[in-house]
């Protein structure tokens, strides 16, 4: 399974319903995150919301498209995703390896 595909897994693993609950949570997430944009008055503050939410609804939006034949298939391993794998993963392979303890 990869990380492009996930919705995909997602509905050929626990059916539509599943699919549809996801895009029901995430648009409400959506709507919440700019609600927060909105209601933040520091304008630095503002502007990270406003950038994480843009980055994630994004994300989130091209994937479907893609998945449902919309949009092209993209190689990208966007942002998200990749400080993700970083973390599950490791970026040159064993984190065990990379970790320097101070």
């Amino acid at each position: 399974m990869h990380t492009n595909y996930i919705f995909s897994s997602i509905i050929y693993t626990f059916g539509w319903l599943a699919g549809i609950f996801i895009i029901v949570l995430s648009i409400i997430f959506f709507i919440r995150l700019f609600k927060i944009t909105k209601e933040v008055k520091d304008n630095y503050g503002k502007l990270l919301v406003a950038t994480f939410s843009s980055l994630f609804i994004i994300q989130f939006i091209y994937n479907i498209l893609m998945i449902l034949g919309l949009a092209p298939i993209n190689r990208y391993i966007y942002a998200l995703y990749k400080l993700w794998n970083h973390f599950k993963y490791g970026e040159y392979g064993n984190d065990r390896d990379n970790i320097q303890c101070i």
